[in-house]
């Protein structure tokens, strides 16, 4: 076994250099030069994932390098000033298809599923995070859904229904993070595992979630999804509170129109009144 702190291999042609450091480990292919500090790539893992020569499978390409490094060992692709490199998007528009249309179907229905239930039973949840799960388990319910899907070449595959799924933005701004996110399998057949792992696919079906919140919390959920770009967004706000003044506030917002986004409301009172109104009600 190395346990020197630098060491070095090569991988179809290029020679590899390995620096360890008291943290982390960087892994540095060179380029068609193979001189020292002429870099293609770079890759940083954290000291838990640190490799050795004894660790090294057999690699046919540098592609199959990276992609073991990211898949395995919890690597992050470098730039060449050592920041880590943000992927372009895998946009919305990939996904097209039947497929899409028909998953859609199935989120709607999921959707107003969990309204009626709501309706029936508007404590069945505590905290709104409880109805984030109980909405994922409707959805993979369904076996279109609850599928598992090769993230492009590199091996891997991921489910298709993702919590605190990263919202798309410009580099260098802070991300926000849809509640629930579908993605589709052509995505993710051209999507890298790098593009994974920073969320860097646009979902072309996001759910916002809201519980005992009020106008402002509903129109943040609108805007987020509004300007994230997402074909199918869906905002579900229920409450259980009192009626306020910020009952026809609200109940504005729920009616106006949205061009990406369908809006699921109800409002169960402690008098036992009861507001609602489906997706596609309006």
């Amino acid at each position: 076994m190395i346990t020197s702190p630098l060491f070095s291999f090569d991988v179809a042609g290029r020679r590899v250099f390995v620096s360890t450091g008291s943290k982390t480990q960087t892994v540095n292919v060179c380029t068609s030069e193979n001189r020292r500090g002429a870099y293609d790539a770079r890759y940083r893992l954290p000291a838990a994932a640190r490799i050795t020569g004894a660790d090294l499978p057999e690699l046919a390409s540098l592609m199959a390098l990276g992609d073991w490094l990211l898949s395995t060992r919890s690597a992050q692709l470098l730039g060449p000033s050592g920041v880590p490199v943000s992927m372009p998007n895998v946009p919305a528009t990939a996904a097209v298809g039947p497929w899409l249309a028909a998953a859609v179907g199935m989120v709607e229905r999921a959707i107003d599923g969990l309204v009626d239930d709501f309706v029936r039973h508007p404590y069945r949840h505590r905290v709104e995070h409880s109805l984030h799960l109980q909405l994922f388990h409707e959805l993979v319910a369904n076996a279109e859904l609850d599928a598992l899907a090769p993230i492009g070449a590199s091996g891997p595959r991921t489910g298709l229904i993702h919590k605190e799924w990263p919202m798309p933005a410009d580099d260098g701004e802070r991300r926000g993070l849809f509640d629930l996110a579908l993605l589709t399998p052509g995505q993710l057949a051209v999507a890298s595992l790098e593009q994974f792992r920073q969320g860097r696919i646009v979902p072309p079906v996001a759910v916002e979630l809201g519980l005992d919140y009020g106008r402002s919390h509903l129109a943040q959920d609108l805007a987020g999804l509004a300007a994230s770009g997402v074909p199918h967004g869906y905002v579900v706000h229920f409450t259980r509170l009192a009626a306020s003044k910020e009952k026809a506030e609200v109940e504005a917002l729920v009616h106006a129109a949205h061009p990406n986004v369908k809006i699921a409301y109800a409002h169960v009172q402690p008098d036992g009144t009861v507001t609602v109104k489906h997706l596609d009600e309006a």
